[in-house]
């Protein structure tokens, strides 16, 4: 029998499939791995636009529609996911801690909420009152010719342009991240919207693309 078991495997096809051995990694687990691989333990985080470029998603609604969104709020949405970024990930030193709550559904209406509503409402009208008086004649307080300081919105309106900012944050990191925890805490299948989401390339290119528009957008508005 040990002679026809040994003449079986040599007549085998050159490359044939073997019946898969026990502990092979499925394909969640293969998909971890990878993940873990560009997460590890003091990595430095892959390209993504910086910060103050998320709001190019939301400042032309604000200059189309002026009475129905609140620009402050919808700015302060944008950029707040990143929060956790500057402060949880300087700590833990792995990418896919320090992207977490504040970086899903439930984070944009929970504390990103909290947090952007209150910086829109109070914290942003007296910086800019604050460097205004400083520095008068500079336009601190004036956007595609409103005064964000008097131009003040229904909560409603504050609410909801501060959930539609933290939606904007998510919707282009799936585009530049291989894993957005949108599900947060179930992230156990990374979440991208393209395959090639970290690939250099395709990085580089909208980090520029959305850095000459930002640039666009504060040279047009900011301070008129």
């Amino acid at each position: 029998m040990g002679a026809g078991l040994r003449a079986a495997r040599v007549r085998q096809p050159h490359g044939a499939a073997h019946p898969p051995r026990a502990g092979c990694p499925d394909a969640p687990r293969a998909l971890r791995r990878r993940r873990q691989s560009h997460t590890r333990a003091g990595a430095w985080p892959p390209t993504v636009p910086l910060t103050p470029f998320h709001v190019v998603a939301v400042w032309p609604l604000y200059v189309r529609w002026p009475r129905r969104w609140d620009l402050l709020a919808l700015s302060m949405g944008a950029i707040m996911s990143d929060l956790e970024v500057v402060t949880v990930y300087p700590i833990v030193r792995t990418w896919e801690a320090g992207r977490g709550i504040m970086h899903s559904i439930l984070g944009v209406f929970t504390v990103n909420l909290l947090l952007a509503v209150l910086a829109a409402r109070y914290f942003v009208p007296w910086l800019a009152g604050r460097l205004d008086h400083r520095f008068p004649g500079k336009g601190w307080r004036m956007f595609a010719g409103h005064d964000i300081v008097t131009d003040r919105k229904r909560w409603g309106i504050t609410v909801t342009s501060a959930i539609m900012g933290g939606l904007s944050h998510l919707g282009l990191d799936v585009f530049m991240h291989y894993d957005t925890p949108l599900l947060w805490p179930w992230r156990s299948v990374p979440i991208a919207a393209v395959p090639w989401a970290i690939d250099p390339v395709w990085s580089t290119s909208i980090e520029v693309v959305v850095g000459v528009l930002f640039f666009f957008m504060v040279w047009k508005w900011v301070g008129k």
